[in-house]
């Protein structure tokens, strides 16, 4: 019963079985039953998360669930800012947060390229003391793994300098081919 496991899994079931009703169509092409099980069980999952919040916000995870709240529930900026900034005080380095906010910032959830960018340079300011400027380049990369007709990652409008940066602390710390074809990718 004190699992923060056991009860983050629960919370995510609530999320799935959300995402279950609504299937992968956009919000306005569902049917009437669908987005009444949709909203049913998003609003579930919501008040699990808080009424979880007290034994498992010390789980990184879990403000990484809360930006999917935020996302799906459209959240204003300030809430979500002061989301993220949160979860940044109590966990910088947990890269899954802030992925789940360059998502959250995608166009199709109400976003932007410039909202994006702003998350990836907020990212990379809170974890600039151990990890450099390596968020520069891996937020970069992130936002291009939605590129296709949703999402121009050219639409960023990141400077190549800084992201050049990124990339050359991730080769710094993490030396790989894996890391070495995405800079070459980029570059």
């Amino acid at each position: 019963p004190a699992s923060i496991s056991a009860k983050m899994t629960q919370a995510l079931l609530l999320h799935h079985r959300a995402w279950f009703y609504r299937g992968h169509s956009y919000f306005g092409a569902l049917t009437a039953a669908q987005r009444s099980g949709y909203i049913k069980y998003l609003r579930l999952h919501h008040k699990r998360m808080l009424e979880i919040a007290p034994d498992v916000s010390s789980d990184p995870h879990w403000y990484s669930q809360m930006v999917s709240v935020a996302k799906e529930e459209g959240w204003p900026d300030d809430l979500f800012d002061e989301l993220i900034a949160e979860a940044a005080a109590r966990e910088p380095y947990y890269y899954g947060t802030y992925f789940a906010a360059i998502e959250r910032n995608l166009p199709q959830w109400g976003g932007s390229p410039a909202k994006m960018r702003e998350i990836i340079e907020r990212a990379t300011e809170y974890t600039r003391d151990e990890d450099g400027d390596t968020f520069m380049a891996r937020g970069l990369w992130q936002a291009a793994s939605y590129q296709d007709d949703r999402f121009d990652v050219a639409s960023l409008d990141l400077p190549w300098e800084d992201v050049d940066k990124g990339f050359v602390d991730i080769l710094g710390k993490y030396f790989s081919q894996w890391n070495i074809n995405a800079y070459a990718r980029f570059a």
